[in-house]
């Protein structure tokens, strides 16, 4: 069997298992869904934390003991969907690709985070916007949000809030798809980071906030805010969006350490360097290189590729999260990884044989065949043996796909 196929079959073998449970699943974070423990944490910062952080670390899956139930993440119904549509060895795809439309539509907020679309408190109406829900797009502000509460360091946030991240990848996912409503949506989420994220200033540029309920400064969702922007003003919105997206790349830039890396953000709680943030860093740099036809970025862009390569993966192609640190072993962090160097080939002329062989990795260490799941490896004796619907099948599947679909372009 080439690598090739073996790479379709596992990205088949995700594809498949996940139609069959409707996209449904756990995420890492998603303990705060627990309907048994959730009244007794609601109203306190560290107990929502220890909850959090206990589900998710706990050495067995605790969540249908506690009453956590698998649910719809509008991230991960976005990476499958960016995906598949890379995917041509997918037969029959087509219904599904239009289900997860729908069920991204369905999944929309307001700034607020009530549902954006209908006055309805369920997100599983798959129905069409009606013509009047679809005029709203012209005036409102759109965004997407986690399906689940949960607890940053800075910040906390309720179900479905959005947050610049999450809407990036929806409306990517929905760009990539071809929606028919894209460019209304496109424009709409530029106003929801234009009027409802919060934007800090510099002499070197500006820094959006994650969501609309915290002011932080971090630099992969200022450069996601900054993507949906661009995608905006692509799409017939505002020129002076474009001066906004060149003031927020210049400053993540202006934040790029000597020797190419960036910290998470800035605060002192923020000084750490890892795998999974780079790639989106490096990533987004490129897409509004793109979108922007500019050069500028290039020489950040590839002094960072070369730390993400020399500092954060070994040579045989396994990804690291953070400096020299070997566990634990993150299908996310992979995919990132592998996505990353197929999307910048140009920066790097190995750059998608490198892919190719992160992928070839990351099954050879973390995928389970017969329950057709990545898992993640928590040290060199333990094993996180979760389903996460998002964090791993969906990332792993959109980075197979990505990898495929761009050596075949050579």
């Amino acid at each position: 069997m080439s690598e090739e196929h073996a790479l379709e079959q596992v990205a088949t073998a995700i594809w498949d298992d996940a139609v069959s449970r409707d996209f449904r699943g756990f995420d890492p974070y998603d303990g705060l869904r627990s309907r048994l423990l959730w009244p007794l944490v609601r109203e306190s910062r560290p107990l929502r934390l220890a909850l959090q952080q206990f589900v998710k670390r706990a050495p067995v899956n605790v969540r249908p003991l506690i009453g956590v139930r698998r649910g719809l993440n509008p991230k991960g119904l976005a990476l499958f969907l960016s995906g598949v549509t890379d995917a041509s060895f997918i037969q029959d795809a087509r219904p599904a690709c239009k289900k997860l439309q729908r069920m991204l539509l369905a999944s929309a907020s307001t700034p607020q985070g009530s549902p954006f679309f209908g006055s309805g408190s369920s997100r599983s109406d798959e129905r069409e916007p009606t013509a009047d829900e679809i005029r709203s797009l012209e005036s409102g502000r759109i965004g997407w949000g986690y399906d689940f509460p949960w607890q940053g360091r800075a910040f906390f946030l309720p179900a479905h809030f959005p947050t610049a991240v999450c809407t990036c990848f929806v409306v990517e996912a929905l760009r990539k798809s071809r929606h028919r409503m894209f460019e209304q949506i496109a424009r709409s989420a530029g106003r929801f980071v234009s009027l409802d994220l919060h934007c800090s200033s510099c002499r070197d540029g500006v820094c959006y906030s994650y969501s609309p309920a915290d002011d932080t400064c971090v630099y992969n969702a200022s450069l996601f805010a900054a993507k949906l922007l661009a995608l905006a003003w692509k799409s017939g919105g505002p020129k002076l969006w474009e001066q906004d997206v060149q003031d927020a790349a210049r400053r993540v830039i202006a934040a790029q350490n000597e020797d190419g890396s960036w910290t998470y953000g800035e605060g002192e709680s923020w000084q750490w360097v890892d795998g999974l943030h780079t790639g989106f860093i490096l990533e987004t740099l490129e897409d509004l290189s793109l979108l922007l036809a500019t050069d500028d970025y290039i020489p950040a862009i590839r002094k960072g590729l070369a730390f993400y390569r020399a500092r954060l993966f070994s040579d045989d192609g396994t990804a690291l999260e953070r400096l020299d640190r070997p566990y634990p072993l993150d299908p996310h962090t992979f995919a990132q990884g592998a996505i990353t160097f197929s999307k910048l080939r140009r920066h790097d002329e190995d750059g998608i044989a490198f892919a190719h062989k992160i992928t070839a990795k990351a099954i050879e260490l973390l995928w389970d065949p017969a329950s057709s799941t990545f898992r993640t490896r928590k040290s060199g004796t333990s094993i996180d043996r979760t389903r996460y619907m998002r964090w791993s099948q969906a990332w792993m599947f959109r980075a197979i796909c990505a990898v495929l679909a761009r050596e075949r372009a050579l």
